[in-house]
């Protein structure tokens, strides 16, 4: 865009009359704008240190002042602060790619390659390779299919010592900034240039990256309501900035994180208006962070400042929200110090019709860790779908403003109505400076007790809520053994098994299925029986056993899954190890117990989106009946035979009549 600068600001100055506590004093139009202009090319990524960064700060003052939010000291909105960064018109990242000893070519930053792991200095020219199992003595740069390879082994590439970096194969190039001095490079490859140097012979790369780490004097945005009790404050926040840009590729960050940012001004809008009227109970705080794309470093800095000062702090987050088709918000903290909160917005959104999911995990890092690691209750609010973030992708089409004013009406009337609830809950506050080890072991051993004991009595296809250290769960059996097709259908009726496959039959079938239930709390029952919605797209993992025609006791088993193989626990407390083996132009990696040789599983990437794993031996019948291998490292051949005998698309329709291959 290139509006006046001057325009631009002048139209977030209008003020409409309309009163109200739930509506804005801007209008429908000027709230777009916002949108529009921190997620246009004006604004160029927001990255720190940057003009459009620095752009954005002065347009979030001009709006916390209009709205009449006091200065978070009493002085002014610029929280000061100090970070290094690695400035964008500074780096000079660089990748040469030679065919056959013969014609050199220039690949263009941002559009045919771009880091995924971003490192600060490296300049080195390496043959290519593409096969692990024949690396050679000198130094190689490694081509790796992102569609086919797991994060697991990919570590383990990256460990290996002549591998001086990773050519990654990926359908959309993400953006990174925060750097890891001592990674191995790491960069991703456009579908058409990494299919060219995995075809070529005899090719080089030369790569070359200077980045240049400076210190830089950064702001946070920060305004306040003052309140009734200067000993307890509520934080409402989101981060404004972004990744930049690469090349002339611009990373827009519309959902990430421009979306949040005019959340907390429209919940700032409506609680100013509230508290003139109505004296707020504590101190609410909006806080515009800067720096969580290069390691939460505004929110790091503020925390220090804020906590000293209350005796209670309370920290709600908003990070890409609001996408199109989005259909379930992820609420995600720490159980220990953040449970008890996290539970408390994730039942009060679900109640109106607002789906959230609650993850204790740290799925999507955000600036609510920088409060929950100083131990201050804090939660994040974001989309279960982060597909689009740091991509080219994230611009304003793919936001829906109205699954964000929906949100911002619920969270608004849960600050006015349940606040004093969650500050009143002294058990929230009542986090150690340490959780032992111990104890966290103490609470995990006799939640798993009582969960065991609760769900004896729940057919797989049901759920109930029970109550739990004053918390309320939902109770259901996530995987389940069936012996017949017909047995599944009754549960998932458009699922699809074949049960004779080239002289084997059809003997087990394991599903697993963690969908979560949508609990309408106001009107549930505590241990009443109420019905799962299960329906094909809800199965993460179809197990499926065949039994030998001639040999009953010997089989094989497919496992098709939409979550990764971790193989990482088990080469830690087992003497195993791993082998890559290319059977037709896909990578499988093989586990396998040292000592014996014995492989215990045949992994492989099948695309993006599923992860397959196959074994053949002695079937072991028991209530999870499982598969003794008879299968050996040592004998490739017969590993190879194993795999293309087994077509996995012909066993089943599960998640391949969605075209995902």
């Amino acid at each position: 865009m290139n509006t006046n600068i001057k325009k631009l600001l002048a139209l977030f100055i209008i003020i409409s009359l309309i009163t109200g506590c739930t509506q804005s004093i801007f209008t429908t139009k000027d709230n777009d704008t916002l949108l529009h202009t921190l997620s246009s090319d004006l604004y160029r990524g927001r990255m720190i240190g940057t003009e459009g960064n620095i752009l954005a700060e002065q347009k979030l003052v001009d709006i916390f002042k209009t709205i009449g939010l006091e200065p978070y000291d009493g002085k002014g909105y610029l929280y000061k602060y100090e970070q290094t960064y690695y400035p964008l018109d500074k780096q000079k990242i660089t990748m040469m790619i030679t065919f056959n000893n013969e014609k050199s070519y220039c690949l263009k930053y941002g559009e045919d390659f771009l880091e995924k792991i971003p490192i600060a200095n490296f300049d080195m020219e390496c043959p290519v390779i593409s096969n692990i199992n024949e690396l050679p003595d000198k130094d190689v740069f490694i081509l790796v299919d992102g569609m086919q390879v797991d994060d697991f082994e990919l570590t383990k590439i990256m460990d290996l010592e002549n591998i001086k970096a990773v050519l990654f194969k990926t359908d959309v190039l993400r953006k990174n900034i925060r750097v890891w001095p001592k990674s191995k490079p790491f960069f991703q490859l456009e579908p058409s240039i990494y299919d060219k140097l995995a075809n070529a012979s005899n090719s080089k790369v030369h790569i070359k990256v200077e980045m240049t780490e400076e210190k830089i004097k950064a702001n946070n945005v920060i305004g306040k309501i003052t309140g009734n009790n200067n000993k307890e404050a509520l934080i409402i926040s989101a981060h404004f900035d972004h990744v930049g840009w690469a090349g002339d590729t611009i990373y827009n960050g519309a959902l990430d994180n421009a979306s949040g940012i005019y959340a907390i001004t429209e919940l700032a809008k409506r609680l100013k208006k509230y508290s003139e009227n109505h004296l707020f109970p504590r101190d609410i705080y909006i806080c515009a962070f800067n720096g969580e794309e290069t390691g939460l470093n505004g929110s790091m800095s503020f925390v220090e400042y804020i906590k000293p000062k209350y005796e209670k702090v309370v920290a709600i987050n908003l990070d890409t929200i609001g996408l199109k088709g989005g259909k379930v918000f992820d609420i995600v903290g720490n159980q220990h110090v953040s449970g008890m909160l996290i539970e408390s917005i994730a039942k009060y959104l679900n109640d109106r019709d607002i789906r959230c999911n609650i993850l204790y995990t740290n799925n999507l890092v955000s600036d609510h860790i920088a409060f929950s690691d100083a131990h201050i209750p804090a939660l994040t609010i974001g989309e279960q779908d982060i597909s689009y973030i740091h991509t080219e992708k994230d611009t304003i089409d793919i936001i829906d403003i109205q699954r964000i004013n929906r949100l911002v009406n619920e969270l608004f009337e849960y600050i006015i109505t349940e606040q004093d609830k969650i500050f009143d809950n002294e058990k929230l506050f009542e986090c150690e400076e340490h959780i032992s080890d111990e104890a966290e072991e103490e609470f995990d051993e006799k939640y798993r007790a009582f969960y065991q004991e609760q769900i004896k009595d729940v057919p797989f296809d049901k759920y109930k809520v029970v109550k739990y250290d004053g918390i309320l769960f939902s109770i259901y059996n996530i995987n389940k053994t069936f012996y017949s097709v017909d047995e599944v259908n009754s549960i998932y009726d458009k699922l699809h098994i074949e049960e004779n496959y080239g002289g084997y039959k059809l003997g087990f079938i394991k599903i697993i299925d963690s969908s979560c239930p949508d609990v309408d709390y106001k009107a549930i029952e505590l241990n009443k029986l109420y019905d799962r919605q299960l329906s094909v797209e809800t199965i993460e993992t179809l197990k499926l056993i065949y039994k030998n025609k001639n040999k009953e006791t010997k089989g094989f088993h497919v496992s098709i899954s939409t979550l990764p193989v971790s193989l990482s626990q088990l080469l830690q407390d087992n003497p195993f190890e791993i082998k890559t083996i290319y059977v037709d132009n896909r990578t499988y990696t093989i586990l396998y117990d040292k000592n014996t040789n014995i492989v215990w599983g045949i992994n492989f990437k099948l695309n993006d989106k599923l992860y397959i794993s196959l074994l053949r031996g002695e079937i072991i019948e028991r209530e999870n009946p499982v598969i003794k291998s008879d299968l050996k490292v040592d004998n490739i051949e017969d590993i190879k035979r194993f795999i293309k005998f087994v077509d996995v698309s012909k066993l089943t329709n599960y998640k391949f009549q969605q075209n995902l291959l």
